[in-house]
C-alpha cells in the first residue's frame, strides 16, 4: 500500500515536462500577474503625464441681442485660450518627466522584487525536495541495517528484538517520507501560484547558487535606492513648479456688432496670487522633499550595513560547509566500519543506528547551510541591484 501511495505522489512530476529553473523564471516573468499589474500602473502614470502636458481647449462665446423698441439686432462672438507662462511650462515639463522616471523605477523595483521572491520560493521548494532525497538515503541505510539484522537472526547470531527494532525504524522513515513528499508538493504549488503559472512542470530541483563567498556586484544601483532617488527628483521639480506665482494667463479676442458700430477686442487676464495658496503648497512639497532626503540617507546606511553583514555571513557559511563536508566523509567511513562489525557480531545495533543518525544529522546540517547560503545570496543580489533588468 505504501509503495502505491509513493508512486501516486510522484506521478504528477513524472508525467510532466521537465524544465530548468532558468526557463521557468523566464516564463514567470512573462506570465506573472503581479508584473502585469505593475506594468499597467506604469502605463497609467505615463498616460497621465501626457494628459497633463496637453493644452487646454479654447472656449467660445456666442450671443445675439435684440434691442427694445427696435428691430435692430446685436451679435457677440468671443474666444478665450488659456496659455501657460514659458517658465511654468518648462518646469511642468521637467516635473512630468520626473514622474515618468518614478513610474519606470517603480516598475523596475516590482520586477526586481518579483525575481528575488521567486528565487526564494524556488529555494524553499528545492530544500523540501532535498529533504526527500535525504529521507530516501536514510531509508536506504535503514533497509541495509534491517537486512543485516535479518541475516544475523537467520544465522542464529542475532535476536528477533534487534530485527524488529530495525524493521520499525524503516517503517517510521517510510511514513516520514510520505509526509515529506506532500510537503514538497505544497511548496511546489506555492511557487506556481506566486508565478501565475497554471501548467505543471517537472521542475529541476537544484540550488541556484553554490555555497561560496558573496558573488560580485554588477555595481548597479539598488532598485529601492533608485526609486527613492527618482522620487527625490520628482519632489524637487514639484517644489520648483509650485514656486511659480503666475502659471497661466488667458488670451481673449472678441467681436461685437452693434446697430451703429462694430467692435473688435483683444485682451489678457491672469489670476493674482493674493491669498498665498500656492505658497503653502510649495512649502508642503519642500517639507516632503526634505523628509524623503532623510529616508534616502537612512536607506543607504541600512543597505550598506546589510550588505556587509550578508557578505560576512556567506563567508562563515562557506567555512562551516567545508568543515562539515570533511566530517561527513569521516562519518561515512565510520558507518561502513560499524556495518562490517555488526555483520560479524561485533558492536551493537544501537551503536550502528546512532552512527547512522549522526551521519544523517551532518547531511541535514549541510543541507541547511545550502539553503541559508542561497537565501542570503538572493538578499545580497537584490541589495546589489543584480536583479535590475
Amino acid at each position: 500500500m505504501k509503495a502505491i501511495l509513493l508512486l501516486i505522489s510522484v506521478s504528477l512530476w513524472v508525467l510532466a515536462e521537465t524544465i530548468s529553473f532558468d526557463s521557468f523564471k523566464q516564463k514567470a516573468l512573462e506570465d506573472a500577474n503581479i508584473l502585469k499589474q505593475a506594468k499597467l500602473d506604469k502605463d497609467i502614470v505615463e498616460k497621465e503625464v501626457d494628459i497633463s502636458l496637453s493644452f487646454s481647449n479654447p472656449s467660445m462665446e456666442v450671443g445675439i441681442s435684440r434691442y427694445k423698441n427696435s428691430d435692430d439686432k446685436g451679435l457677440l462672438v468671443g474666444l478665450s485660450q488659456p496659455v501657460r507662462t514659458p517658465w511654468f511650462g518648462s518646469d511642468l515639463k521637467d516635473l512630468n518627466s520626473a514622474k515618468g522616471e518614478v513610474a519606470k523605477a517603480s516598475y523596475l523595483q516590482a520586477k526586481a522584487q518579483f525575481s528575488k521572491n521567486l528565487e526564494m520560493f524556488y529555494t524553499s521548494f528545492v530544500y523540501q525536495k532535498e529533504l526527500e532525497s535525504l529521507l530516501l538515503m536514510e531509508l536506504k541505510l535503514a533497509k541495509r541495517i534491517e537486512d543485516i539484522a535479518k541475516n544475523r537472526l537467520q544465522n542464529g547470531v542475532g535476536t528477533k528484538t534487534a530485527y524488529l527494532r530495525a524493521s520499525i525504524e524503516s517503517g517510521a522513515i517510510e511514513n516520514r517520507l510520505l509526509f515529506q513528499k506532500q510537503q514538497t508538493k505544497e511548496y511546489y504549488f506555492k511557487l506556481l501560484t506566486y508565478s501565475s503559472i497554471d501548467a505543471v512542470y517537472n521542475l529541476e530541483a537544484k540550488f541556484i547558487y553554490p555555497v561560496s563567498r558573496a558573488l560580485k556586484s554588477k555595481t548597479i544601483l539598488n532598485p529601492d535606492l533608485l526609486k527613492a532617488q527618482k522620487e527625490q527628483k520628482r519632489l524637487e521639480f514639484e517644489t520648483k513648479t509650485l514656486s511659480n506665482s503666475i502659471k497661466t494667463f488667458d488670451i481673449s479676442a472678441g467681436y461685437e456688432k452693434e446697430p451703429e458700430d462694430k467692435i473688435i477686442s483683444i485682451g489678457a487676464s491672469v489670476d493674482l496670487p493674493i491669498f498665498g495658496v500656492n505658497r503653502e503648497k510649495e512649502q508642503l512639497s519642500r517639507i516632503k522633499a526634505n523628509q524623503n532626503r532623510i529616508f534616502l540617507n537612512q536607506l543607504e546606511i541600512k543597505q550598506n550595513l546589510q550588505k556587509t553583514l550578508l557578505q560576512s555571513s556567506l563567508k562563515t557559511l562557506t567555512n562551516q560547509h567545508k568543515g562539515l563536508q570533511t566530517q561527513q566523509i569521516e562519518q561515512e567511513k565510520l558507518l561502513k566500519l560499524y556495518e562490517e562489525g555488526y555483520k560479524i557480531s561485533k558492536g551493537s545495533l544501537l551503536e550502528l543506528i546512532e552512527v547512522k543518525n549522526t551521519l544523517l544529522q551532518t547531511s541535514k546540517s549541510l543541507l541547511d547551510i545550502k539553503q541559508e547560503a542561497n537565501l542570503k545570496q538572493i538578499e545580497l543580489n537584490y541589495i546589489q541591484g543584480n536583479y535590475n533588468e
